[in-house]
């Protein structure tokens, strides 16, 4: 994958670190906005009435509707969709001849 880029050697592995550093920063930001977003964390870790992941309620407590919920959460499926096609496509690229 790295064929057309001039010094491959030296600027295919900064380049993966660097992503590797801005998607850590980007992470931890995501979390800390989801954890401030959180009222009251026990309450919905221990809500027994609604079988869903936590990051769902905190998202339907955060937006007050289930719909807004719904959209966060449609995004994120479609984020790691998205992910899973790029890992795919490197890892055929691997294998074949």
């Amino acid at each position: 994958m790295s064929e057309e880029v001039k010094k491959a050697s030296t600027h295919v592995p900064k380049s993966m670190l660097l992503s590797l550093v801005i998607n850590g920063f980007l992470a931890m930001g995501m979390l800390l906005a989801v954890l401030f977003s959180a009222q009251d964390i026990q309450t919905l870790l221990n809500d027994a009435t609604a079988p869903t992941a936590a990051f769902i309620r905190i998202f339907r407590t955060a937006v007050g509707s289930t719909a807004g919920a719904t959209i966060m959460v449609s995004i994120i499926i479609l984020l790691e969709f998205c992910s899973a096609m790029g890992c795919l496509a490197a890892a055929s690229r691997m294998t074949c001849p």
